[in-house]
Order: C-alpha cells, then structure tokens, then sequence
C-alpha cells in the first residue's frame, strides 16, 4: 500500500488541529476535502512514474493513506481517492467549496491537489516505515533529522 507523508504546520493564526478542523468540516459536507501542496519538491508535482503508480493503485480499488505529521510524529491520516498534479499552478479542480477558506477556499493555486476522506486523528504515531528509493532510514529517523516536507513510503 502507497502512502504518502506531509508534514502540516501552524498557519496563519491557526493550530493544527484547528486546520484538520476546517479539512473535516469540509468533508462532513461534501463527503471529501481538498488538500494542495507546491510539493513534492522541485516545482514539478508528482514525478510521471509515480502518478501512474497511484493511478493504477486507485483503478485497482487500492487505496493511498495521506499521513499528516508535525514536528517528527504523524498525528492524522486520511485516504487519497484522487489528485491532480503537474509543472503548473492550477486552482483546485473540485470546486472552491471543497477547500478551507483560510486557503483561499479553493482560489489559491497549487501544483499538487489531493482529494481526500476519512482525515481522523492517527492511533499510531510511530511508524517502521521505509522511504522508498531512500537509503534505508525509518519514517521516524528522516522526520527527525530534516526538513522533510513531502514523501512517498511502502
């Protein structure tokens, strides 16, 4: 099973968990919520290969776990059940309403866009997860020692 990592931080006068707030009202309306990100890095959103591997994923019934962290411990998770991504900034392709207004409310533009469900505090927050394609250092190791922002794990 895919999952993607995130790293969610404080904005705008909000906590974090005033922001996973907004994303579950949101979702307790319209049944999803939308997440954006620049990431991953690079300014070119998820990599060809690795968008074909979600989409296959997902066409499959499969499903991608969103794992939210702060600081080096995940705290929420939620499913991906879609996500546009590429080079250029775009709005959000679900409609305004499925964003936080203190995101613009699906004005802003981002290269990554993530439409999620089921964002719920996470039961475990410690994970012995491996990066994939990274050298072997557990979730918890990398969170620590970084300024990680985006990540995909096995």
């Amino acid at each position: 099973m895919e999952k993607v990592v995130l790293r969610l931080s404080p904005r705008e006068g909000l906590s974090v968990s005033d922001i996973v707030s907004e994303y579950q009202q949101i979702e307790a309306k319209l049944g999803f919520a939308s997440f954006s990100t620049n990431g991953p890095g690079g300014g070119t959103g998820i990599g060809k290969q690795r968008q074909f591997e979600f989409r296959s994923s997902l066409s499959a019934g499969n499903s991608i776990d969103l794992l939210l962290v702060v600081g080096n411990v995940v705290f929420f998770s939620a499913r991906i059940v879609d996500f546009v991504s590429g080079e250029k900034l775009i709005q959000c392709p679900w409609g305004a309403n499925s964003v936080p207004a203190v995101f613009g409310g699906g004005t802003e533009c981002n290269r990554t866009w993530l439409k999620i469900v089921g964002l719920r505090p996470c039961r475990q927050t410690t994970f012995n997860l491996h990066f994939s394609g990274g050298p072997g250092n557990s979730l918890e190791t990398v969170l620590a020692n970084s300024q990680f922002t985006w990540g995909y794990v096995h």
